[in-house]
């Protein structure tokens, strides 16, 4: 796995990049995209096309022409690769590297349940202050989801979004604030009570690096 702390330019080194992310080694090879940049997409259909699955944070992708994707798709049908456009939620909480700990421990994880909007959230945090209902509205629209299309909106706000990553439970986080987000995972060894993370909404800077 290559992590930079600084900006690459993957354009100009496509053939080093592909180097290291194709080795003999390894039958898969996966680009984890965190970097919420439009132009890093342009690169999509790219990795596919040299075989490489791609797990996107990109919230660009929703903005796209639909040009952009027709050609993705048919990029991924004649490759049979992947692109999981999804990997936005619950970006402030831990998700990876507690599943990586369980599992590597012996564990296995029974079922996830999770609590997350980030529009919800954002609105609650509005709310608490003096702030018309209208106005939080407005303005947490157009902070959350500057840039995005209607239906990446929609399927927040019904929940489709978060269901495509966890399986939605059917009651409320106790005890959680406004801006938080949360997950409980219901294992072999957490029986019957679950192991709970919980951090930031998907409004907190800290979404993408946490998301490892």
């Amino acid at each position: 796995m290559l992590l930079c702390v600084c900006s690459v330019d993957v354009a100009s080194s496509m053939a080093e990049w592909h180097r290291h992310v194709q080795v003999d080694h390894i039958p898969h090879a996966v680009v984890v995209d965190l970097s919420n940049d439009e132009a890093t997409l342009s690169q999509y259909p790219v990795w596919l096309a040299a075989n490489c699955h791609i797990v996107s944070a990109n919230l660009h992708v929703a903005s796209m022409p639909v040009t952009w994707h027709r050609q993705v798709a048919a990029v991924q049908s004649l490759h049979k690769v992947t692109v999981d456009s999804n990997a936005s939620l619950g970006m402030s909480v831990p998700v990876l590297s507690t599943i990586q700990n369980l599992l590597l421990t012996g564990d296995s994880v029974e079922r996830v349940e999770s609590s997350w909007s980030s529009l919800f959230n954002a609105l609650v945090a509005k709310l608490q202050g003096t702030a018309e209902l209208a106005g939080a509205a407005v303005d947490s629209v157009l902070s959350q989801y500057a840039g995005l299309s209607p239906q990446d909106m929609l399927e927040d706000l019904t929940g489709l979004r978060s269901a495509k990553k966890t399986l939605l439970a059917p009651h409320p986080f106790a005890g959680l604030m406004g801006e938080q987000c949360a997950l409980a995972f219901y294992t072999s060894r957490h029986q019957p009570h679950p192991l709970v993370i919980c951090g930031s909404s998907f409004a907190s800077e800290a979404r993408y690096y946490f998301y490892f």
